[in-house]
Order: structure tokens, then sequence, then C-alpha cells
């Protein structure tokens, strides 16, 4: 096992690994608080520690320091990822739906890096506009 190149300190948060207290189902994953600094008992060679929660001292050798922030920070972008992608397939959903329903609508994704322009089919409004273009194409014709 490689050599910590830093001590644990009072306030640092840390995980057990490879012992038989890891083992335990209260201690496995569990996030310990340190109550100490790191420190060597008189007459042995490896490091000890208090843990908050955790009756004696404890063998830093067994621990690894965790950064809670950064795990904390990582699981919310998740989520932020988790409910982009959500959303985005919300908007799918529906948009397909309308197509199958025979019903068009204007979508924009929430990158706005496309965007389906169609429209909901309303055949009075169609042929409303149709009969509106050719009038207007009947007068240009009229002016010539």
């Amino acid at each position: 096992m490689s050599e910590r190149t830093y001590k644990l300190q009072k306030g640092d948060q840390v995980v057990m690994h490879t012992c038989m207290e890891h083992d335990y189902p209260d201690n496995f994953g569990k996030i310990w608080t340190c109550r100490s600094d790191e420190f060597q008992h008189k007459g042995h060679d490896y490091g000890s520690i208090f843990l908050e929660g955790y009756s004696g001292s404890f063998s830093t050798e067994f621990l690894q320091k965790v950064n809670v922030e950064d795990l904390i920070e990582q699981l919310a972008e998740r989520d932020r990822t988790i409910a982009r992608q959500s959303a985005a397939l919300e908007t799918a959903t529906v948009a397909l739906n309308g197509i199958i329903n025979g019903e068009w609508s204007e979508t924009i994704d929430d990158q706005f890096l496309e965007v389906w322009t169609t429209r909901r089919i309303n055949p009075s409004r169609i042929a409303d506009e149709a009969l509106l273009e050719i009038s207007r194409e009947l007068e240009a014709l009229g002016r010539e």
C-alpha cells in the first residue's frame, strides 16, 4: 500500500477500508468525522486518530479521506443532468404524441440547438390562408 503524504486532522471526513470494522453493517460506507489530529501512540510506528461516534482510537492506515463537498457537488450535477434529460425526453414525447395524433406544435429544446417548426393542423385556417394568398396573387396580376 502506498504511503500517505498527508496527516489527518480534526474535522476531516473519512471512510474505513480493508479492516474488520469496515465490514460491520453500521460502519460500511459510513463517513466519519475526525475528532482529533492524527497522532502516534508511544512505542508504535503507525498513526491513530479519534473518530466522532467511535469508541477508542482508530488506525489511520485503514482510513481514506473523502471530500464530501465534492461528492455533494457531483451528485447535484448528476441531478441537474437528469432533470435536463427528463425535460428533453418529455418534450420529445409530447412532440411525438402530437405527430402520432396528427397535431403539430412549435418546439425548441432547452439549449436552443434544435428547432422544429411545425403547426397544428387546422383545415379551415389552411383554407383561409390559401384563399388569402390566392387573392393576393390575383391582385398582383391585376396591377400588372
